[in-house]
């Protein structure tokens, strides 16, 4: 009986702790959790944002993690690489609004379509982007008046696609 309580422990026991180690730097370094920042819904506002206790990360998408995002919560709870001022510099302002394809979590923040556009128009415009995946589009009425209170944009944009209508409709 000692025998078999020994080889246990001594085989058994590091067996386990062996694997957990090797479990655990396969699921950290090669195939990396998602770490999506979690909505919150500011009263206040009657929004629903990312929380402002995360601050960055990364979310993976596909088998394997494939698909990478890292993403930054700015100082008004959304996914852009630059934090809002509200009052104006004295460029123009452009507001995209829209869902998952606007809030881009899963591209890095700076290559989302808003921070090319950013890129691209240089230092003329400021360009500030609120998204929210799988909002209906009743939502972007909604943030687009909590966007012309705080931020007086110049121009907005509406990012509208096909699965919009669908979630609207549901």
């Amino acid at each position: 009986m000692k025998a078999k309580i020994r080889s246990f422990i001594f085989l058994t026991v590091p067996s386990l702790i062996i694997s957990l180690i090797i479990l655990e730097l396969v699921f950290r370094f090669v195939i990396p959790a998602s770490q999506i920042p979690y909505n919150c819904f500011y009263s206040e506002t009657l929004m629903l944002k990312k929380c402002s206790d995360q601050v960055s990360g990364m979310a993976t998408f596909g088998k394997f993690a494939q698909q990478r995002g890292k993403w930054r919560i700015n100082n008004d709870g959304w996914n852009s690489p630059v934090d809002y001022q509200k009052t104006k510099s004295g460029k123009e302002r452009i507001a995209v609004i829209g869902d998952s394809y606007v809030e881009a979590l899963h591209v890095d923040m700076d290559k989302s379509y808003p921070s090319l556009l950013r890129e691209n128009v240089g230092h003329e415009y400021e360009v500030f982007s609120f998204g929210v995946a799988a909002i209906p589009l009743s939502q972007y009425l909604h943030m687009s008046r909590y966007v012309v209170k705080n931020y007086d944009p110049d121009t907005i944009i509406f990012n509208v696609v096909h699965n919009d209508f669908h979630d609207s409709l549901v």
